[in-house]
């Protein structure tokens, strides 16, 4: 009796908080996705807590910058990831300060924001420099002294 009790607790907790995430290519080791959709409810709560999460997939793809025209991937010399629409997230293992800095989970929180922004608030034309400043923020791109400068 208890390990069907167990059993049924364990299939609704997995059924109320799925994966959001599926990772590929060249994984960091100390890579959480739990951590990472974590990070996606609570961005996505902030920013409309009053509807439900939306748990569709995204993809997150690490690869070799030398393989991003194969990906059909083009991003700016200073960025160190992207978001495509509402399910995709890329991010070259090899730019600078990606992986070994650790910078990719700061990258993947900002990337994150971005999906979340389109989901929530995909019928308006949010502008780039509200996406990219939320983006930062939540993040924690930005310290409080920098807030304070910009405000």
């Amino acid at each position: 009796m208890f390990k069907k009790l167990l059993l049924l607790v364990l299939l609704l907790v997995s059924i109320a908080s799925p994966d959001i995430f599926i990772i590929k290519g060249y994984i960091p080791a100390n890579l959480c996705v739990d951590s990472l959709n974590k990070q996606y409810r609570r961005i996505y709560t902030i920013l409309n807590p009053t509807i439900p999460v939306d748990t569709a997939t995204v993809t997150v793809i690490f690869y070799k910058q030398s393989e991003g025209k194969v990906l059909g991937v083009r991003l700016p010399e200073w960025g160190g990831g992207g978001a495509i629409g509402r399910d995709s997230i890329v991010i070259p293992i090899d730019r600078a300060g990606v992986i070994h800095g650790g910078n990719y989970q700061k990258i993947l929180v900002h990337e994150i924001t971005h999906i979340a922004l389109s989901r929530v608030y995909g019928f308006v034309k949010v502008p780039r420099w509200f996406h990219e400043g939320l983006a930062m923020v939540l993040a924690g791109e930005i310290s409080f002294e920098d807030q304070l400068e910009l405000s």
